[in-house]
């Protein structure tokens, strides 16, 4: 065989392979099919494979990053907890100064930062990510479909955020809370998690005006909420606008698109009516 044909067939192999089906996986790939069956171990020796194959490469250093924080949740220790969830933060903020616009990533950053409890960086890097909205155009992984709307995922990670400090119970996190909900209403002003989380946070601590005036702006931007038009409802009988709170439980009922919120409707409507 000459030296030229010999050349054709080494290099028609990779073509053959792939079009026949028979192209090596890419280990991205193989990992998450991994992950998605929970193969802990397998998952990990791969990440090992690709590491000796190619150090530098920047989406090995955010696969890493997936690993760690998976593994935290796997953690039966605050201590080993905290030890893996660093090790994420870690990987995340690595890949990172390789691709400063994979909003997945920055993302996970976040929910690292919160899952540690440091407020101070979660604040920091959850507030660039608001403020980079619209200014830059986000990628995202690879090997995950592309939303359609990426910026839409911002306002709805931070809502999400919100809940989750709200549900801590100290000063420093509602504070954060309250910042991050106030910082979504300014960027975000037609999305209605900012306003919802505010009427919320003011109705649970019976400042009722405060709360009906976030709540009357998240129904109206979101009218079939119907958690929201409850507290609105309550936030309205207690500022005296009795009728416009009768008619979010109707509203409510109307809906239908939640049992138990119908049935409270229901009984809040019947209480309502019963008072005069």
């Amino acid at each position: 065989m000459g030296f030229l044909r010999i050349f054709q067939f080494v290099f028609l192999i990779p073509l053959l392979l792939a079009a026949t089906g028979w192209a090596a996986e890419p280990l991205s790939a193989e990992y998450n099919k991994q992950i998605g069956k929970q193969e802990w171990k397998k998952a990990a020796e791969t990440l090992a494979r690709w590491e000796k194959a190619s150090p530098n490469d920047p989406e090995l250093w955010a696969y890493e990053g997936d690993w760690w924080h998976r593994d935290a949740h796997r953690q039966e220790t605050d201590e080993k907890y905290a030890a893996s969830a660093e090790r994420a933060a870690g990987y995340f903020e690595k890949a990172l100064t390789a691709q400063p616009k994979r909003l997945d990533l920055w993302l996970s950053l976040c929910d690292v930062d919160l899952d540690l409890g440091d407020l101070g960086a979660f604040t920091d890097n959850a507030g660039l990510v608001a403020r980079r909205a619209g200014k830059i155009e986000w990628t995202w992984e690879s090997e995950k479909i592309q939303p359609d709307k990426p910026e839409q995922i911002i306002p709805d990670s931070m809502e999400s955020w919100c809940w989750e400090l709200s549900r801590d119970e100290t000063k420093d996190s509602d504070d954060a809370a309250q910042k991050l909900a106030a910082l979504s209403i300014q960027i975000f002003p037609n999305h209605p998690g900012g306003y919802r989380y505010l009427g919320r946070f003011y109705l649970d601590r019976s400042e009722w005006a405060k709360a009906r005036d976030f709540l009357l702006k998240s129904c109206q931007l979101d009218g079939t909420d119907s958690e929201s038009l409850l507290d609105l409802g309550r936030a309205l009988w207690e500022t005296e606008r009795d009728e416009d709170a009768k008619a979010c439980y109707r509203t409510v009922i109307t809906l239908n698109n939640d049992p138990d919120a119908v049935n409270r409707a229901r009984k809040e409507l019947e209480r309502a009516e019963n008072e005069y």
